[in-house]
């Protein structure tokens, strides 16, 4: 299987720097085959026979020897990130330049809590699947939001968010 790899709290500010060639090299020792990072974002492709949760498990298990403490790891199948927006465009209502859009993967799957779209505290959540909550905030806002902290808090679950174009160039470029 094929899987999609996004680590939360890595490479943000000063603190859990990591190379990503140290990354694609604890992953490969874990015994992770087709192990590739893509930028220096904390996103990494690999395949295994293990299960997604295995996978995190034991890549969150293993990070600690990189220095690197406090990390979520939260895994995907190639199957399940090809799907996102599979059915048409999830921001087809919020296509401007006035608008950011983003996945936000979550360790434990979560559902929408109320008809989508739907804002949560200035984060319009606009589809949910289980893989990922995709939203869309404002480029300009009255304070800066956080469409992490704000998935965090709602769903009380560790979360990860990437833009969009990120997971389509990631999904195009290493999960083919």
């Amino acid at each position: 299987m094929r899987y999609g790899v996004f680590f939360r709290a890595i490479n943000v500010g000063k603190h859990n720097r990591v190379r990503m060639e140290n990354l694609r090299a604890l992953a490969t020792s874990l015994g992770y085959a087709e192990v590739a990072t893509y930028l220096h974002t904390g996103n990494m492709a690999l395949g295994s026979a293990e299960s997604a949760e295995s996978v995190a498990e034991r890549l969150e298990a293993a990070l600690p020897s990189l220095g690197v403490k406090d990390v979520a790891v939260i895994v995907r199948s190639r199957d399940e990130l090809h799907a996102l927006g599979s059915t048409g465009d999830p921001f087809a209502r919020f296509r401007s330049d006035d608008h950011r859009h983003m996945a936000i993967f979550t360790r434990e799957r979560v559902a929408a809590a109320e008809p989508l779209p739907y804002v949560v505290k200035g984060v319009t959540v606009v589809a949910v699947d289980g893989a990922a909550v995709l939203a869309t905030i404002p480029r300009a806002s009255a304070r800066p939001l956080n469409p992490n902290a704000v998935v965090e808090s709602h769903w009380r679950t560790r979360a990860t968010t990437r833009w969009w174009n990120v997971v389509e160039e990631f999904r195009r470029d290493f999960l083919a």
